[in-house]
């Protein structure tokens, strides 16, 4: 049987493997989405603060965003092949870009109305996002460089899709988990 201590040293030897930091960020932000793109620098969401934040991870410098709307409902996101990071906008059913090199916010409106996106994921081999509408039960996908959105119906109504995963090795497969309904699951793009 064990010395009681044993956890305590145990702990104590894997915090030694570890380096954590924490970055202070402006008081009632509350942080949400988070990716990471090139040249250390880390994006999240500011789900109160309603502004795309890109935080660099060596000096610490936060640069704000302002999305256009107010009171966006501001959740998941992910970074595109070209830096660009994209968000989606629960409350006024859009989805952003926020452009790596000029930082301005570009609303795009999927075809359903008040749809809820929420998870958002990149195919980053194709450059399409993915992401969850959950107020319209569906998983939607946007081509930036044509602008064309397409939106598959859920198999399940009352879905509550929280997180989308592209699928490294099937890029037309995109994972979901959904939270309501306790499933997770994939849609594949047949083309």
């Amino acid at each position: 049987m064990g010395d009681k201590n044993d956890g305590a040293a145990n702990s104590e030897n894997r915090s030694r493997l570890a380096k954590i930091s924490e970055y202070a960020v402006p008081r009632g932000s509350v942080p949400f989405g988070l990716t990471v793109t090139g040249n250390n620098t880390l994006w999240y969401t500011a789900a109160a603060g309603n502004v795309i934040v890109s935080l660099d991870s060596t000096t610490g410098t936060l640069k704000p965003r302002e999305v256009p709307a107010r009171r966006s409902g501001l959740s998941g996101m992910a970074a595109d092949s070209q830096g660009n990071v994209w968000a989606a906008a629960t409350e006024t059913g859009q989805l952003l870009k926020a452009d790596s090199k000029t930082g301005s916010v570009t609303e795009y409106v999927p075809p359903s109305a008040d749809a809820g996106p929420f998870a958002v994921a990149v195919d980053a081999k194709r450059n399409v996002v993915w992401f969850s509408e959950i107020e319209a039960d569906r998983i939607g996908r946007f081509d930036p460089g044509t602008g064309v959105f397409v939106e598959f119906p859920h198999l399940e109504p009352d879905s509550l899709i929280r997180r989308l995963e592209v699928d490294r090795s099937r890029p037309n497969r995109v994972w979901w988990a959904d939270a309501r309904r306790n499933t997770i699951g994939f849609i594949e793009v047949l083309e």
